[in-house]
């Protein structure tokens, strides 16, 4: 009865060893699957708060580019002296084209009373070689430059 009761007592030692191996390894499981809960928790969290930084900088990114489209009190300056050489410029251009028209109109009115002069001193000239011709001609002719 010592002996089974020895050989009982050393079956419950093995079956307990064995068993608390067996709750060690679900604890280490359990660890492990703990651990990757925690790793997938943080890697979820880390890519939350990635994108809550992406969108900030994106939010960033946009006021700077509204902030920089914004001219300065320099470049202001500096675009309101090209302005103003620009419309010295075009009135200076404005200026000339002006004086080039009344140069051209001037000349082209000396032209039309030339022309009118040249046709009439031709005609002048064909009735006075017509008046020749005959003394009666010659008369009428006269009175057309006393009238």
């Amino acid at each position: 009865l010592v002996e089974r009761e020895n050989q009982f007592k050393e079956k419950c030692k093995i079956e307990r060893d064995q068993l608390e191996q067996m709750i060690r390894e679900a604890e280490e499981e359990m660890d492990e699957t703990r651990e990757d809960n925690e790793l997938d928790s943080m890697t979820r969290e880390m890519e939350s708060a990635r994108m809550t930084l992406a969108k900030f900088t994106r939010a960033e990114a946009k006021l700077i580019r509204m902030i920089d489209q914004i001219p300065s009190r320099a470049e202001l300056s500096q675009y309101q002296r090209r302005f103003l050489e620009l419309y010295n410029q075009v009135s200076a251009t404005h200026r000339e084209t002006k004086q080039f028209y009344t140069l051209y109109n001037s000349m082209s009115d000396q032209h039309q009373y030339l022309s009118k002069e040249i046709n009439l001193l031709n005609s002048i000239l064909e009735g006075y070689n017509a008046s020749l011709n005959s003394p009666h001609s010659r008369e009428e002719f006269i009175k057309q430059f006393e009238t």
